[in-house]
C-alpha cells in the first residue's frame, strides 16, 4: 500500500510504478509486454515508437530483484509504455472505470523528473487520479 513516508527514499517512484501495476490487477509481466507491442494500435499514433518492454527490465525497475533495484527512474518513453499498458490491462479487467489513455503520461513523467533529480515529488501520486471502478 502506498506511504508517502517513503517519498525520501531513492525508490519512491518505483514503488508509485509497482502500485500502479497493483491498482489495475497486478497483470503478469507477459501481459504488459504483450501490450507494449500493440500500443499504437489501442492508443493511435501518439503511442507508435514507444518501446516493447522486457521482463528483465521490469524485474529491475519494480524492484523484484532488489539487490539491483535502480537509482534513477527509466526513460519518460519507457514509464510512458508501462502506464499505458498497466491503464489498458486495469480496464480490460474491470478495475478501471474507463481507461484514461495518453491523459496521465504528462503527470507520471513529471513525477519521473523528480525522481530523476532525486527529490521528492510535490501533490498526489500520478496514479490517485485513476477512474477506479466502484466495487458496489
Amino acid at each position: 500500500m502506498y506511504d508517502p513516508s517513503t517519498l525520501t527514499h531513492p525508490g519512491w517512484f518505483s514503488d508509485e510504478l509497482r502500485e500502479l501495476r497493483g491498482l489495475c490487477g497486478t497483470p503478469s509481466y507477459s501481459k504488459i509486454i504483450s501490450v507494449t507491442r500493440k500500443l499504437a494500435a489501442y492508443y493511435g499514433p501518439g503511442a507508435a515508437g514507444l518501446p516493447v518492454l522486457s521482463k528483465t527490465v521490469l524485474s529491475d525497475v519494480l524492484g523484484e530483484r532488489r539487490h539491483h533495484r535502480r537509482r534513477r527512474p527509466q526513460s519518460a518513453h519507457w514509464v510512458s509504455s508501462f502506464v499505458l499498458a498497466c491503464q489498458y490491462l486495469g480496464h480490460a479487467a474491470c478495475l478501471l472505470a474507463i481507461d484514461p489513455g495518453m491523459s496521465t503520461l504528462r503527470a507520471w513523467n513529471e513525477r519521473r523528473r523528480a525522481a530523476e533529480t532525486c527529490r521528492p515529488p510535490g501533490g498526489a501520486p500520478a496514479w490517485s487520479t485513476l477512474p477506479l471502478r466502484d466495487p458496489t
